[in-house]
């Protein structure tokens, strides 16, 4: 996995568990995306958890897709910036400016699919012709309180956060 206690770890976890396996055994090794391939064929790890498009090219060469984290829940957010609401609020124009670039980002790669190629070829590591078949994900810009409760559900899991958040309170009306 890319990062300590990220969607993948946490994910993983939730998803395993579900399955009656017991996680508490699991060492997870952060690692870039690029070396995940080398140390899955070289032994070094027994598994890996890897952002998509990587599962296709495991596959490719040789390895078996075990766990699939869209079985954990139909519509997943795979990225979403949160804060508290009423800093939100209190700093409207700078998170109203975030978005503006956020938005104004996606549309750029809607028009120009060849940025996002090079993006991912770049940033993901992806080959050319891998890049040019993976399209650019949604963009959700405002979450469903049901998304942000998987979340919380998540989250809370694996113990990075101690008190029960309500989605509510993550969302502000614009």
């Amino acid at each position: 996995m890319s990062t300590r206690r990220g969607y993948l770890q946490v994910g993983s976890d939730a998803l395993l568990r579900r399955l009656g396996v017991d996680t508490d055994g699991i060492e997870w090794v952060p690692m870039e995306p690029g070396r995940m391939r080398g140390n899955l064929s070289a032994g070094v790890v027994d598994a890996v958890a890897a952002p998509l498009p990587l599962p296709l090219l495991l596959e490719r060469d040789g390895a078996r897709v075990v766990l699939n984290l869209a079985e954990l829940r139909a519509s997943t957010l795979d990225v979403f910036v949160a804060g508290r609401a009423d800093w939100i609020a209190d700093n409207r124009g700078l998170t109203e400016s975030f978005r503006a670039a956020l938005h104004d980002g996606i549309r750029l790669l809607g028009r120009e699919p060849e940025l996002a190629v090079r993006a991912q070829e770049r940033f993901a590591r992806l080959s050319p012709e891998l890049s040019a078949a993976v399209t650019v994900g949604t963009y959700i810009e405002t979450p469903a309180p049901d998304q942000l409760d998987f979340w919380i559900e998540l989250m809370g899991s694996a113990h990075l956060i101690d008190h029960p958040i309500a989605a509510e309170s993550l969302l502000v009306a614009r």
